[in-house]
């Protein structure tokens, strides 16, 4: 193992540095259905947010126009998070319908 040590200069600058933390969470349960559902709207000010699915069937996740065949799959009792991504976010399954959870940060 290395142990490096950081240099001053650069321990000065980012000792200054101020990473936003989040003050207000907002949380709720979507129902996803076969057409692209939002499960986010964007906000600016976002600083993370986190996905539950609370189904039993895979939920493919991405923006506007996410479909079965390009979206990220989250697989059922599965979570997935962003502390990025500030705009809009989708949600879209095979058949049916599926139950996803939500908590954002702001």
């Amino acid at each position: 193992m290395v142990n490096e040590t950081v240099p001053k200069d650069i321990l000065d600058k980012i000792s200054g540095w101020n990473f936003a933390k989040a003050t207000i969470l907002s949380y709720g349960a979507i129902s996803i259905t076969v057409a692209a559902t939002a499960i986010l709207s964007a906000h600016a000010t976002r600083t993370g947010f986190i996905i539950v699915n609370n189904s039993t069937q895979t939920v493919y996740l991405g923006a506007v126009g996410v479909t079965i065949a390009n979206g990220l799959p989250l697989e059922a009792g599965a979570s997935y998070s962003n502390q990025d991504w500030t705009g809009a976010f989708y949600g879209i399954v095979k058949a049916g319908s599926a139950n996803i959870r939500v908590e954002e940060f702001y």
